[in-house]
């Protein structure tokens, strides 16, 4: 029952952020070329973050199940382990997207509309917010902090 309640937070964090994005990202084409040059910089920074969130996902995850499973009181990690994981999920697929469409847009820049930018920021902002509000809930759990 918990790692369903995490799966639901992590798919209304989901949710809310792709309508916040719908909200400020208006319909029409966009580019990914900044005044600043390629954006070949900015991919691999998104990457670089990735690449430090999601070992420490799972690596969270990894500890949680070998170390604190058996103890009394952790019927409620389910929640925090499941959004920690769908926040790995979200940046693989934040930076899978955000690459296969600059390389589709370096051959069709039309095909690069509202939908696809709304895409890319849901799933890197949710996957960020999954794993800050994941580890906080974690942390809560673990000091005995319970629900009543």
């Amino acid at each position: 029952m918990a790692a369903i309640i995490g799966l639901i937070a992590s798919l209304v964090t989901l949710l809310a952020v792709y309508l916040w994005a719908c909200r400020l990202i208006k319909p029409g084409r966009y580019t990914f070329e900044t005044e600043r040059g390629s954006f070949e910089l900015d991919l691999a920074r998104y990457t670089k973050a990735t690449e430090f969130i999601v070992p420490l996902d799972t690596g969270v995850i990894a500890l949680l199940l070998s170390s604190s499973f058996f103890r009394n009181g952790t019927k409620y990690i389910g929640a925090p382990v499941v959004m920690i994981a769908t926040s790995a999920a979200l940046l693989v697929l934040f930076v899978g997207f955000t690459t296969f469409f600059y390389g589709d847009w370096k051959y069709h820049p039309d095909l690069y509309t509202h939908k696809r930018y709304r895409a890319i920021v849901a799933f890197g902002l949710a996957g960020v917010l999954c794993f800050a509000i994941g580890y906080v809930w974690m942390a809560v759990v673990l000091c005995g902090l319970k629900p009543q």
